[in-house]
């Protein structure tokens, strides 16, 4: 193993996940669509599948409570694909999601599209962009 695959397999100079929204606004009935976009790093990696999921996150009135916010997870999707991306490459993967229902905790909560990239024999990356849901 190289030095640039030691250090992308710490996370160090390793892949960048962008999420990107087709539209500006989406309706609670209305598809999400857009594209995840993948660079590479220093060195190839293997990609074992890619996990969304829409999250609904709200201000929690519990007094008592340390957290301020709480997340209800609202669908889940995966796209179990294997590949890999070599050096520098960049790839687009579209999706399409479709929740069945959405069943919300709050009026005025706030939705976020969580991608989790599972990366083999390095650190996973994770990121997250808000869904503009008009409700």
């Amino acid at each position: 193993m190289g030095f640039d695959n030691i250090l992308t397999s710490l996370g160090i100079e390793g892949m960048k996940v962008l999420i990107h929204l087709d539209q500006q606004s989406y309706s609670v009935d209305e598809k999400i669509t857009g594209y995840i976009k993948l660079k590479a790093g220093m060195s190839d990696q293997k990609v074992t599948h890619i996990e969304l999921k829409l999250l609904e996150k709200y201000e929690n009135d519990d007094e008592t409570s340390q957290f301020t916010y709480l997340t209800n997870e609202l669908d889940r999707f995966v796209i179990d694909e294997s590949f890999t991306i070599d050096v520098k490459e960049q790839k687009k993967i579209p999706f399409t999601l479709a929740p069945e229902t959405l069943n919300f905790r709050s009026n005025t909560s706030k939705v976020f599209l969580n991608t989790h990239v599972y990366i083999d024999l390095g650190i996973d990356e994770e990121v997250e962009a808000e869904v503009p849901y008009q409700r």
